[in-house]
């Protein structure tokens, strides 16, 4: 008999319907559906922290239908391992979301390289990098560039909540699909509250400064391919090296013949 495997994260039972019930409207997300057919895109506590469980909960209800949603990814290379916070696969395309590593948390020689192996290596096909701060204050503004530059990975019900909740700033802003860099600039003092009005509830968040997000595109190899020929020839030297470097002698064995 053959032993059972735990399923993973991904397999288990879908949340009732009620949990979202308020953040998903509209036809094109009926939940009793979503329940039916989705048995990889559901919200699946615990997460390792409050940002991460807010994430997953704003991704289960506004994702596409046909997406598959995996928490804390590892996606192997030839040479080593990268990890990403959330990988989204919809079947034609694997978009990495990552904001727990950046440089602020480690040396950015390190996230380059994990993005750029990623991307190299053909297991995932685009990188979402934010940086923690914004994710926390300004998580539909995240969420409208996302999917600016990705409409597919989300329902219309979906992009037209980002865009209501969004600054204006951020709406207003010009976002080109090709690019690498998305910029907002918030006006000085502006909050929340004086964004959305009285539509919503949020916490006190400022809105001073300006919101980046960073995407590398495997198609657009040009923002990542020097580092990849570089980050491929160290790991790969350092895999190389484990592989032929003899197997330590126990000591008790030092010093005896043949």
């Amino acid at each position: 008999m053959m032993n059972a495997v735990k399923p993973s994260r991904t397999t288990m039972p879908a949340q009732p319907a009620s949990f979202f019930e308020g953040e998903r409207q509209g036809s094109d997300r009926p939940a009793v559906r979503r329940a039916a057919v989705e048995t990889t895109l559901f919200y699946d506590p615990p997460y390792d922290n409050e940002l991460d469980d807010r994430l997953a909960q704003y991704l289960v209800a506004y994702l596409s239908p046909a997406a598959s949603l995996t928490y804390k990814s590892i996606v192997w290379t030839p040479w080593t391992e990268c990890r990403f916070d959330f990988l989204i696969d919809v079947g034609t395309r694997r978009v990495a979301i990552d904001y727990t590593d950046t440089p602020e948390d480690l040396q950015q020689a390190l996230v380059e390289d994990n993005d750029a192996l990623a991307l190299g290596s053909g297991n995932v096909d685009e990188i979402f990098r934010i940086r923690l701060q914004d994710l926390q204050d300004r998580p539909f503004d995240v969420l409208h560039v996302l999917a600016v530059w990705e409409p597919a990975l989300f329902t219309p019900y979906g992009r037209r909540i980002f865009a209501m909740r969004a600054a204006v700033e951020t709406t207003g802003s010009t976002l080109v699909v090709t690019d690498e860099l998305a910029i907002v600039r918030f006006k000085p003092g502006m909050t929340e509250e004086d964004a959305l009005g009285d539509l919503f509830e949020w916490p006190d968040a400022n809105r001073d400064g300006e919101l980046v997000i960073r995407r590398l595109d495997r198609n657009d190899p040009s923002y990542w391919e020097r580092q990849y020929e570089r980050a491929s020839l160290v790991y790969g030297m350092k895999w190389v090296t484990r592989k032929v470097q003899p197997a330590a002698v126990p000591e008790e064995w030092s010093g005896q013949a043949g």
